[in-house]
């Protein structure tokens, strides 16, 4: 675990906890270092961002309490929204300090699921295995990640950027519901917000990938070719209604749109993998009976 990584997860712990913290209760829930732990609180100190001190009575100190909550713990009985302090720090975090991993040449995102982490959704598996397909390893944390040449980054509708390899880090494992249940009203005000977010995380990283593309439908669609404009990058956008399409898959037939189109996704990537590796990919759907048209 890197610094920064720490120092975040330190802000993350204090600002969803609803009571002061021990320093081996911070230690407990970041998993970091007792080192890391307390140099990151140390720069917290300083920054007049905590209180230090005997702040529950009849406990053994000091504890520790992010300021701005240590009076009022009402902010904390909702999921974060999508401007608060928590929200913010995590995004600066994404894109200011973290650095995908460097094996990653090849950048996909995907709309966020209700279930957490994003990784184990239904929908996401079709999307995953549209990547796996094609290189041969699923880039869930929880299974090839290490391996997998394609970084997949979540667009979380009331966070921005969450990185597979980050998505077991609050708030990112707060479920709520997608950008489809916000009213139009609300949805004019969210989308230009998080088309800024995504598309300063891709600006951030743009050394580091050398292909773009995204599976997003609806109105996460919509933010994402907002923020491929704003970040330059050319990016293609699946679905498309009017590609290619899973006909069968074995004995099963698809119903649910990501369960047809992941397609799409697979011959996308398959293509950024040259001659060689796309002649990989088709002959794994064939040994995998993917019937497509």
């Amino acid at each position: 675990m890197t610094s920064t990584e720490a120092n975040y997860r330190v802000v993350a712990a204090l600002l969803r906890s609803d009571r002061p913290l021990t320093l081996a209760e911070v230690v407990e829930e970041t998993g970091a270092r007792r080192a890391a732990v307390m140099a990151a609180l140390d720069s917290l100190d300083e920054a007049g961002d905590i209180r230090v001190g005997d702040l529950v009575t009849g406990e053994p100190g000091p504890q520790y309490a992010w300021r701005e909550l240590a009076a009022d713990d009402s902010s904390r009985r909702v999921p974060p929204g999508l401007n608060s302090e928590l929200v913010k720090r995590f995004n600066s975090f994404v894109v200011n300090d973290y650095k995908p991993p460097k094996d990653k040449k090849h950048l996909v995102l995907f709309q966020c699921s209700v279930r957490r982490p994003f990784s184990t959704s239904p929908s996401q598996a079709s999307m995953r295995r549209a990547v796996a397909m094609a290189t041969g390893y699923d880039p869930a944390p929880r299974n090839d990640f290490a391996k997998c040449p394609v970084h997949v980054v979540v667009l979380a509708s009331l966070v921005g950027p969450v990185p597979y390899d980050l998505e077991d880090l609050y708030p990112a494992t707060v479920s709520f519901g997608g950008v489809g249940h916000f009213s139009n009203s609300d949805y004019a005000i969210v989308r230009p917000i998080l088309a800024e977010r995504m598309a300063a995380y891709i600006k951030a990283n743009k050394r580091r990938y050398t292909n773009y593309a995204t599976f997003t439908s609806g109105r996460y669609g919509e933010v994402m070719a907002d923020a491929a404009e704003l970040a330059g990058v050319d990016m293609a956008i699946f679905p498309d209604p009017q590609g290619p399409r899973v006909i069968r898959m074995g004995d099963s037939h698809p119903r649910q749109y990501w369960q047809k189109y992941w397609i799409q996704l697979c011959l996308e990537i398959a293509n950024w993998l040259g001659p060689a590796g796309k002649r990989v990919a088709m002959k794994r759907l064939g040994d995998h009976d993917v019937e497509f048209a």
